[in-house]
């Protein structure tokens, strides 16, 4: 049943109904949605009637950024088979005490060959920093391979969502059973989709300021002030719809519920949470958005071996070679005006990543504070650059080198990594972050172009990475991709082992698609799956996880 606990029949949303004033709206007043809130926290006081629910957040990489610098693991098992197209590089080589050029390059790290970012150390929150496989790797399922089948950016995001046939969304697969107020939260998401089979809505930030205010702004008083006393003064209009609530829980511990018992010992609890402090949007806003934002300056203007700790980029006077003509160039630009002798010169002290503090201030609020099950954010590039053309470094890599998308998409990516990693931390310290499943992810993949000018659309190549407390024990990596694929380009422009995805003898020669993951998420999560066309690639034994029947750790075919 929708919304259940083990604690009976009965969950905060229909326990809400039962007991609020027949005055108020059920199912959207803000009211009922703050006694539905806090009755949950009294519940929630008593562990042993309150299990903990599976949260769910999706992170979207829009515009699909190159990966292989990241958590694309191309070739984890040093497979000879492995071909590299020049695009992809993962550090930079370096000519004459400068870099000029890329190379992809994989580090030893726990036994597989990843990209050096995943040895890294990056910032944490204070002062300290921490390499990101030691915060991380440990809790990958990486997914790739996965044919998403439609080249158009906005299709494919919502691909991811909601695949064919799917009778509900992923956004939708934790916000169905849980009993937290907001049914799912979206930040800027690009082609997002919550699709229920129950009467579900999520709720969408649209704002560019204070976003935890536009979220509880149903709780505050418009003509006043917004902080935490209007709030306060809400609560303490809320007796008769409390004595209601509790008269209620009485009902149904008389009639024999089980489990209610310790409902009825959280009464005063109940008033306790009522009476106190219920943290400030603004203020709460103004300390996460803080937080999350200093982590993302700190990431993309730290120095980072093979990366930006030598000046980047061949002379300037080299630069419209034939050599470097196409390495250099940011969206056609060639990049060579005065005082952009350094590459690293792009980076300003102002240069931010779009959206990304944003995502985590919201998640690690509605989270912490139980308001939601299912948070999805959106995030682009690094903007104000120092660069005249171009401000914002655009994912949509058709028209950017390789030497600008290694030092762009490692900064960026680094920022995200911190971001993570300082997230799951606080899921860590609530003990959250074993029933929460946190999906990375781009509509798809890059192909890339061995002229070096580049990257297209890899929608034969998409993969995700997944991020949960139930994964301890390293990363498992599941996905066939080819060897060698030109997309049928006649002069092999896309060659190389970038992704593409392969037959795989588990789904009897067809690819992974995106049904695939959605399964996937479905199984983390505990519930059933989405669709009918796909399965799982993990299974999921009481929160034991291994590779789902006839799946094993991808491989490279060809």
């Amino acid at each position: 049943m929708k919304g259940n606990s083990s604690m009976s029949g009965i969950n905060r949303r229909n326990f809400v109904s039962k007991s609020i004033l027949g005055g108020l709206v059920v199912n959207s007043s803000p009211v009922q949605t703050l006694v539905e809130l806090m009755v949950g926290k009294a519940s929630v006081a008593n562990a042993q009637t309150a299990p903990s629910e599976k949260k769910f957040v999706s992170i979207q990489q829009a515009g699909a950024p190159a990966r292989w610098m990241f958590d694309l693991l191309l070739n984890p098992y040093d497979d000879n088979n492995f071909i590299v197209n020049p695009q992809m590089g993962t550090v930079f080589k370096a000519e004459n005490n400068r870099y000029v050029e890329t190379m992809y390059q994989l580090n030893t790290i726990k036994g597989l060959k990843l990209p050096p970012i995943w040895n890294f150390s990056l910032p944490k929150n204070g002062t300290s920093t921490q390499k990101m496989a030691d915060a991380l790797l440990n809790h990958v399922i990486h997914i790739r391979g996965i044919d998403i089948g439609v080249p158009a950016h906005l299709f494919a995001q919502q691909l991811s969502f909601t695949p064919p046939g799917a009778v509900r969304s992923t956004t939708a697969l934790a916000a169905e059973i849980s009993s937290a107020p907001f049914a799912a939260i979206d930040i800027g998401t690009r082609g997002y989709i919550f699709k229920s089979i129950y009467p579900l809505v999520s709720t969408s930030l649209v704002g560019g300021g204070q976003l935890l205010t536009e979220l509880m702004q149903p709780f505050m008083n418009p003509t006043t002030v917004n902080n935490d006393a209007n709030l306060k003064a809400a609560l303490n209009n809320l007796s008769m719809e409390v004595e209601k609530a509790q008269h209620a829980l009485d009902m149904e511990f008389v009639a024999g519920q089980p489990g209610f018992e310790g409902l009825l010992r959280s009464r005063n609890d109940l008033w306790k949470i009522l009476r106190s402090r219920f943290p400030d949007p603004a203020t709460e806003w103004n300390r996460l958005f803080d937080k999350y934002e200093t982590l993302v300056k700190r990431a993309i203007n730290s120095v980072y071996p093979g990366i930006n700790d030598k000046v980047v980029g061949a002379p300037i006077a080299d630069r419209t070679s034939d050599r470097f003509k196409n390495s250099h160039c940011l969206e056609s630009n060639l990049v060579n005006s005065a005082g952009l002798d350094n590459l690293n010169s792009l980076i300003t002290a102002n240069s931010s990543v779009n959206g990304l503090a944003n995502i985590f201030a919201v998640a690690e609020y509605a989270l912490v504070n139980h308001l939601t099950s299912s948070i999805s954010g959106g995030h682009a590039g690094i903007n104000n650059l120092n660069f005249t053309p171009f401000k914002f470094q655009n994912f949509d890599e058709h028209t950017t080198g390789s030497v600008i998308s290694l030092l762009m998409n490692t900064l960026s990516h680094a920022a995200l990594g911190s971001c993570l990693m300082e997230f799951i931390s606080v899921l860590k310290e609530k003990n959250m972050f074993k029933d929460t499943v946190i999906d990375v992810h781009s509509e798809f993949n890059r192909a890339p172009r061995k002229d070096l000018v580049g990257s297209d659309h890899g929608y034969h190549g998409g993969s995700t990475m997944i991020l949960t407390g139930m994964q301890e024990s390293g990363p498992m990596i599941i996905g066939d991709i080819m060897r060698d694929f030109a997309r049928g380009n006649a002069n092999d422009q896309y060659k190389g082992s970038w992704g593409n995805s392969a037959p795989m003898d588990a789904l009897a020669g067809a690819s992974l698609i995106p049904a695939n993951k959605a399964a996937t998420i479905a199984a983390l999560l505990g519930v059933p799956s989405p669709t009918k066309t796909a399965y799982s690639v993990v299974s999921n034994n009481g929160g034991i996880l291994d590779f789902a029947p006839g799946f094993s750790k991808g491989k490279i075919v060809g």
